[in-house]
């Protein structure tokens, strides 16, 4: 297994040895909180009208110990780092595309991970801390508690109306799948539009389904590939599997007629018809990918590699059609994660650069 891997799975472990002492095995529920004010931000980041990057250039935009997740939106990059593995240290982190240091927006949180912008909003899930969904206001610096005693919560998506998140790390001894949640952000209603065995990994939406991908690639030491790639209607019913047999398929999109997503365990790039079908390979070989992101242009992103195990280290895109085999965008350092596009670069997360394991966000042109 990947030393990325199996990192990965220490710190999920932990984390719900956590939240089973803090809330036991009771359902998720959304809070009635009062917003409140978080300790003053010294700015939030002009917004940029392009990002800017140089032909050829990698820049380091920071270094933090666990990089966790992307989002683009106002003329910012946002950023979550999950802070030291076993205390609440974290932050959710902003900086102009056009450059200049990082500002934490939040700090003191317990493993923020992934991260969305949505309405001059941002929305992350928080592992553990009681496993939360949180709401920060870029008008006015507000943070409130939109959900709380989720099992690990870290797929997440807005669409405007609704909010959907995944729980991600559930083990048999919690006697659950991972569940998928919406909530209406008018009404607060929380509902459960589906499950997966082992955990989601990742969400996605289009005009009438939700997407998502499980998360069970391991378990009781043994190698498991009984996750898939789902879909439900955004209004509830029947949930199908549109794709089984995988382990770890990890980063979701949704472009066109295809759904695109990382075949972690396998190495893979896979496109499919968003009704089901059979699926297109287009990149193999690879060393645990994670994550996709897919332009307008027709352009798969992603990342190759692991601080341990030989195959491809670097960021890469490939198209959409399959058409061209995958280029080299740029090298890593590290276990490249997390990718997102601007109009002119591309921005990545990378585990694991250097002896104290942390982690670096970075940008090049794409």
């Amino acid at each position: 297994m990947s030393y990325f891997l199996e990192r990965q799975m220490i710190r999920e472990s932990l984390l719900v040895i956590s939240l089973i002492g803090a809330t036991g095995c009771g359902p998720s529920v959304a809070v009635d909180s009062s917003a409140h004010v978080t300790p003053p931000i010294e700015h939030i980041p002009d917004p940029a009208e392009e990002d800017t990057c140089a032909p050829g250039e990698a820049v380091t935009i920071a270094t933090i110990p666990d990089p966790a997740g992307l989002a683009l939106g106002d003329g910012n990059l946002f950023f979550t780092d999950g802070g030291d593995l076993y205390g609440c240290d974290g932050a959710v982190v902003a900086v102009s595309l056009a450059g200049g240091e990082p500002v934490a927006l939040a700090s003191e949180l317990c493993a923020p991970n992934r991260i969305v912008y949505a309405d001059r909003s941002l929305y992350w899930a928080s592992h553990s801390g009681y496993g939360r969904v949180t709401r920060f206001s870029l008008e006015d610096g507000t943070m409130e508690d939109l959900l709380v005693g989720l099992a690990s919560p870290n797929a997440i998506a807005v669409d405007g109306k609704y909010v959907y998140v995944g729980e991600l790390v559930t083990y048999e001894k919690l006697q659950s799948p991972g569940q998928v949640l919406r909530l209406d952000l008018t009404t607060r209603e929380t509902v459960v539009l589906g499950e997966s065995p082992g955990g989601v990994a990742d969400i996605t939406f289009d005009e009438k389904y939700v997407y998502w991908t499980g998360s069970v690639g391991f378990l009781n030491g043994k190698e498991n590939h009984d996750s898939g790639v789902w879909r439900v209607p955004k209004e509830g019913g029947e949930a199908v599997q549109l794709l089984g047999g995988l382990a770890w398929p990890f980063g979701l999109s949704r472009v066109g007629t295809r759904v695109v997503f990382a075949h972690s365990h396998d190495g893979e790039i896979v496109s499919m018809d968003a009704h089901g079908g059979e699926p297109q390979v287009l990149a193999d070989g690879l060393a645990y990918p994670n994550d996709v992101a897919v332009d307008a242009k027709g352009e798969v992103f992603f990342g190759s590699g692991d601080a341990v195990d030989e195959g491809p280290q670097g960021l890469f895109a490939v198209p959409l059609d399959g058409s061209a085999p995958p280029r080299l965008v740029e090298g890593a350092l590290g276990s490249p994660d997390q990718v997102a596009l601007g109009a002119t670069c591309v921005y990545w997360t990378e585990k694991y650069v250097d002896d104290d394991f942390k982690g670096v966000v970075r940008k090049t042109r794409r």
